[in-house]
């Protein structure tokens, strides 16, 4: 024991007891040093390969580094321009290229669409299409045959789903040679029309010189159905 302030040489690593007190640091040194309880700013590269290290407060400056974030934990908003060109947004004009489905009703010019797709103003287009069109199926267009169970004089009544019931529906009908199976001929030289009754729609021959000829069984139309 004694007075050891004239020792020189003294090797850090020899102290066994107690510990330096900040104000014993070099001061050239002493700011160079970690403390727990004040603001620092680290200016070499810091690895933390602890799994259980967490931080807290608020942190500042690049963080192009980070990995394995959470974006639950994302405050605030993601600007347009951070997000990827392959995410499609409100404003621009986008072409999708995938296969969408959409299963509830969709509204072109319109917020309150009343059917699966409500346009509301112009629709121009190359073609419509049926699929799966064919005799008498619930499609919108859909073929017509007369047949002996359907057919009586110069009238043929349509039994379908689409238009049953419906005297408000609008109907376009043309002949329909490929399909048509008239014994005699597949060519129809009639006028025809439609009209409805009795809750069906029906085709049938115009007058002619005061008389309708008989509609031919196996005669075969094209109905493509309009709701208004």
């Amino acid at each position: 024991m004694g007075n050891g302030s004239d020792l020189r040489n003294l090797s850090g690593f020899n102290l066994q007891a107690n510990s330096v007190p900040e104000s014993k640091l070099d001061p050239s040194f002493r700011a160079n040093v970690a403390r727990l309880n004040t603001n620092q700013n680290f200016t070499g590269a810091n690895s933390f390969g602890n799994a259980g290290n967490q931080f807290t407060g608020s942190f500042t400056g690049d963080g192009s580094g980070l990995t394995a974030l959470n974006a639950s934990s994302i405050s605030g908003t993601i600007p347009d321009a951070q997000l990827s060109a392959n995410v499609a947004k409100l404003n621009p004009n986008q072409t999708f290229t995938g296969t969408n489905i959409f299963t509830n009703a969709v509204g072109i010019g319109t917020n309150n669409p009343q059917s699966t797709l409500h346009v509301a103003g112009t629709v121009t287009a190359d073609a419509l299409r049926s699929p799966g069109a064919g005799i008498n199926t619930s499609t919108f267009a859909f073929t017509h045959r007369a047949v002996a169970t359907n057919t009586s004089g110069n009238v043929t009544t349509i039994y379908n789903s689409l238009t049953d019931g419906d005297p408000n529906a609008i109907l376009l009908v043309t002949h329909n040679w490929s399909a048509d199976t008239n014994s005699i001929s597949r060519y129809n030289t009639n006028l025809v029309g439609v009209y409805y009754a009795a809750n069906r729609w029906t085709i049938f021959n115009e007058q002619v010189n005061g008389t309708a000829p008989a509609m031919a069984l196996g005669r075969a139309f094209n109905v493509m159905v309009i709701k208004p």
